[in-house]
């Protein structure tokens, strides 16, 4: 999706990240090889997918059908796409 706003703001000649600052989420790949390097949230997919298993094995082992949340830590990681005042990026 960010990916998709960076395109379509410098279609319109819109300056990335002087007028628009974008921010994705999961730092795929593609994250790094825009016109403009994607600032993106990265999340632990192995722990996310670790903690998956856990609730699901829970949820069949207990017929725990209740709303659980689980907290996973996530790492901001800072590229060119937003501004940031005085210039440094």
């Amino acid at each position: 999706m960010a990916a998709s706003v960076q395109y379509s703001a410098l279609r319109e000649n819109i300056d990335v990240p002087d007028q628009l600052s974008i921010v994705g989420f999961a730092d795929i790949q593609l994250a790094t090889m825009l016109p403009v390097a994607l600032t993106t949230v990265r999340q632990p997919t192995d722990e996310l997918g670790k903690e998956a298993v856990k609730l699901l094995i829970k949820r069949m082992s207990l017929n725990d059908d209740k709303q659980n949340t689980v907290k996973i830590n996530t790492k901001i990681i800072e590229r060119n796409s937003v501004f940031v005042r005085g210039g440094d990026r």
